[in-house]
């Protein structure tokens, strides 16, 4: 487990652009709202893939302990 793995965290987002859900596969539509993965204050790392999840799948990770 690298030292990024500890500080991942949900935010609750609002998508500027069109994404999709890495949790279902499901379509994020531009303006509605999704959750992300966020490091916090810290610096992303060229190597690193930050996910994001419609709200279904966010609040599931969410409650599992992300």
């Amino acid at each position: 487990m690298s030292k990024y793995e500890q500080v991942r965290t949900l935010k609750l987002t609002k998508a500027r652009l069109p994404h999709s859900c890495d949790g279902c596969g499901r379509k994020i539509e531009k303006g509605s709202q999704y959750y992300r993965e966020s490091l916090g204050l810290l610096a992303k790392p060229p190597g690193l893939q930050l996910r994001c999840y419609c709200q279904d799948c966010g609040k599931r990770t969410n409650a599992n302990g992300m």
